[in-house]
């Protein structure tokens, strides 16, 4: 039986950084889509992060939404 987001074409749902992410991952869990990751868009990371600049924000952003909607 297919899972209302595969009936729908949604195969992952993404959070924002500056936000708490366990809303969206009761979304994923109740719909059967992935939780694929979060996106820094409002703020970059710690200078140790992931995003602490903008050029690195933006491939962090890319590999995580690759990464997701492949299902990794």
């Amino acid at each position: 039986m297919f899972s209302e987001s595969d009936r729908r074409g949604i195969p992952a749902v993404f959070c924002e950084s500056t936000v708490s992410d366990e809303a969206q991952k009761e979304v994923a869990n109740a719909t059967g889509a992935k939780f694929g990751g979060v996106f820094y868009v409002d703020s970059l990371s710690p200078s140790d992060g992931p995003a602490s600049t903008y050029l690195k924000l933006l491939e962090y952003n890319v590999n995580t939404l690759i990464k997701g909607l492949q299902g990794n």
